[in-house]
């Protein structure tokens, strides 16, 4: 897809259930600028939304299966979540601020 709200947004994940009926498809969207990040990550998000149809065609055409899930995304938070963890470890490693 040629669209410019898709721009540094990458499938982190993809879960499919057993019958291939449904597809989580996780992305994560490099941030642009801190004021920008949320939402062009909610834009992404929904540019794939509504084109899940058009993308799950074209896999049907790729791939050759009798059944292509149906794609549902959602963004991966793992990186936010992750550097969450490792702040925290620094500041519990940094010890007690104290003022002298």
């Amino acid at each position: 897809m040629n669209d410019p709200r898709l721009r540094m947004v990458t499938i982190s994940e993809v879960r499919i259930d057993a019958d291939l009926a449904q597809a989580i498809v996780f992305i994560s969207v490099s941030p642009q600028t801190p004021q920008e990040d949320r939402r062009h990550r909610l834009d992404s998000l929904s540019v794939l939304i509504r084109a899940a149809g058009f993308i799950r065609s074209q896999l049907g055409k790729r791939l050759h299966l009798r059944r292509i899930p149906e794609l549902h995304f959602k963004l991966d938070d793992s990186q936010e979540r992750g550097d969450r963890i490792l702040n925290l470890l620094d500041q519990i490693n940094q010890g007690p601020q104290h003022d002298e």
